[in-house]
């Protein structure tokens, strides 16, 4: 069914929840926060407090700049020098309301993640409770965000590859999480992927704005690397084929694959404005 970079069809695929039904089942879950404020106000509350920190979101799930970091923050976390502070996350799914519950230290969690940084400061309850509650796009992605914030490495125990599916909710979640070290790091190995099943192109489409590089580095695939082979048109998101048509225009003198670190940096979202080194 695959060659390279050739997409299959999307009937063995499920394709993910449209991005109102996940706004929907999270207002429905908003009544469950032990917050003093909700988790919609955590992700409004971002024009109020020097957004400027914070790199512009490419998922609709991100919409909202969240607010500033405290200087806490902008440590790098240690073992050796820091005081660390745990809490207990507590994982819903959006898709399948899926629970799970992990013990991380924020210090860490708040580090790379804006989200977090934001839930962590200001006057959200977060900012003393021991615990919070985390709606996450996909559950896995989320602890492979957890693991990834302590070791700085993207995988799982049994060290094998993450698959195309698996790489696209986790660039989806640290978008979701505001985490542009590790965007940048999954589409590196999305650059390095040789197939991926077509249904994606819908999941990639339904939760991400169009500037998304994610979007980006999809399209740019389809004309350089697997154009003759392009197949079940029919299953495309209608806005993915015009943009692969703007991208061949765009790209007709330069059809090669995107290998080298400098040529994948134009997918990658910027890290300064982060405010980490």
């Amino acid at each position: 069914m695959y060659s390279n970079w050739t997409f299959g069809s999307s009937a063995s695929g499920t394709r993910s929840q449209s991005t109102p039904a996940i706004r929907s089942s999270l207002l429905r879950s908003q009544t469950a926060l032990k917050t003093t404020g909700s988790y919609t106000d955590m992700i409004e509350s971002a024009d109020d407090e020097a957004s400027n920190y914070l790199p512009s979101p490419t998922t609709p799930t991100s919409s909202r700049r969240l607010s500033s970091f405290s200087s806490e923050w902008k440590k790098k976390p240690s073992f050796m020098t820091s005081e660390l502070k745990p809490v207990e996350i507590l994982i819903i799914e959006d898709d399948t309301y899926e629970q799970s519950s992990h013990f991380v230290h924020r210090d860490f969690i708040a580090y790379y993640s804006g989200f977090f940084s934001a839930a962590f400061n200001g006057h959200f309850a977060e900012a003393t409770e021991d615990s919070m509650r985390y709606h996450a796009f996909n559950e896995k992605a989320f602890r492979l965000f957890l693991h990834w914030s302590y070791t700085q490495e993207i995988g799982t125990d049994d060290d094998e590859p993450l698959e195309a599916t698996e790489l696209v909710n986790l660039y989806i979640e640290a978008d979701k999480l505001r985490a542009p070290k590790l965007q940048n790091q999954v589409i590196d190995l999305i650059c390095k992927l040789d197939f991926i099943p077509s249904y994606l192109f819908h999941k990639v489409y339904e939760n991400t704005i169009d500037t998304s590089p994610l979007r980006k580095v999809f399209v740019d695939k389809c004309t350089t690397s697997m154009l003759k082979s392009i197949d079940f048109l029919e299953e495309y998101p209608p806005q993915m084929l015009v943009d692969i048509v703007n991208a061949m225009k765009k790209n007709a003198s330069s059809r090669k694959k995107s290998t080298t670190k400098a040529e994948r940096a134009k997918y990658y979202v910027s890290e300064e404005l982060f405010g980490r080194a």
